[in-house]
């Protein structure tokens, strides 16, 4: 069974992730430096909302603008036996690392903000990594 979450862009494109063989590291980078999308992944579960993290990221106060379609990009769970509403564990295991990416990302850009320009981190282009498709 192949693993794939699709999220729509407000291009009108989807991005599709493969959770077994797309690297969330990577993915979260792209995201990021390309177009400054700084939203987490998360699924809703009835009046719930399922948004893993790395626990071990210290906590920050971050002050951020409401992205267009709120601060979050939903997938579509891919269910546990008997919890349809609920990620697969190899689904969790990439929203957790793709999420801690991005907190970390932000993190960086806060304390990069107080440096001069030539002192910033420099982050390199992604090359393409994520897929696109047309609507059908």
């Amino acid at each position: 069974m192949v693993s794939v979450g699709l999220i729509p862009l407000a291009c009108g494109h989807t991005r599709m992730f493969n959770y077994r063989t797309q690297d969330p590291d990577a993915e979260a980078l792209c995201a990021f430096t390309d177009s400054a999308d700084y939203r987490v992944l998360a699924i809703k579960s009835r009046d719930s909302l399922i948004v893993p993290i790395d626990s071990s990221l210290p906590p920050t106060d971050i002050n951020l603008e409401m992205p267009p379609g709120v601060f979050y990009i939903f997938l579509k769970p891919e269910g546990l036996p008997g919890r349809p509403d609920r990620p697969s564990e190899v689904q969790q295991k990439f929203m957790n690392r793709y999420n801690s990416v991005i907190w970390t990302l932000l993190r960086l850009q806060l304390r990069e903000e107080s440096l001069p320009p030539n002192l910033r981190l420099k982050l390199s282009g992604c090359g393409g990594r994520q897929k696109e498709t047309s609507p059908s």
